[in-house]
């Protein structure tokens, strides 16, 4: 039996897939570390990482043995891809999960209700805000350390996110300041789309 042809766009998905596995594979990891040994981290989040890596690198798998019909290998690979940026973006921007399970699964133990964030009164509008807490300063020389100038809760390195905005710029906010998370989105972008294209050309 000659050996699979296998097209160019299924390796530059194949890779897009690999990606994403490593990453989840590091972060799933490194969050097991921290729930075992520094109880810093829950469970659920590792895991579902963990989880995640496993059916990325068994996409990868099924493809190169052969062991299902490459069409529905494409078929899973699109939908996988893609429900790993809704879960990403669910758990850091929409709350639709969050919402209805009541299970914190973006591991951030905040209020999705965005009334939990007190600023303080500010009478002056120059607070000096370093966490978002709203710590009132009546020297009158309150500086907004992130050029932000609107007080929604940024601390001094740029991580703590403020939700009050369109969860759009959440998870725009997110993403920038999480190059490994950038990275794995944008690779199951590429994966998602990629394997879209191999099924529609597939069944021509």
């Amino acid at each position: 039996m000659p050996p699979r042809s296998i097209p160019p766009l299924a390796y530059a998905a194949g890779v897009f897939v690999l990606v994403s596995a490593t990453v989840h594979l590091g972060l799933g990891l490194s969050g097991l570390y921290e729930w075992l040994v520094l109880g810093t981290e829950g469970a659920l989040r590792p895991l579902a990482m963990l989880l995640a890596a496993v059916l990325a690198y068994g996409l990868v798998v099924t493809y190169v043995t052969g062991a299902l019909a490459p069409t529905t290998v494409y078929a899973a690979g699109a939908s996988v891809m893609a429900l790993y940026l809704f879960a990403y973006a669910d758990a850091h921007a929409f709350g639709l999960v969050e919402a209805t399970t009541g299970l914190d699964v973006g591991g951030h133990g905040h209020d999705h209700g965005h009334d939990g964030h007190d600023h303080g009164d500010h009478d002056d509008g120059h607070g000096h805000d370093h966490n978002g807490h709203g710590d009132d300063h009546d020297d009158g020389h309150g500086h907004d350390h992130n050029g932000h100038g609107d007080d929604q809760g940024h601390d001094h390195n740029g991580h703590d996110h403020s939700h009050d905005g369109p969860a759009t710029e959440v998870l725009y906010d997110h993403l920038v300041d999480d190059t490994l998370a950038l990275i794995s989105k944008l690779a199951e972008a590429g994966a998602a789309l990629a394997f879209a294209a191999l099924a529609f050309l597939d069944r021509r």
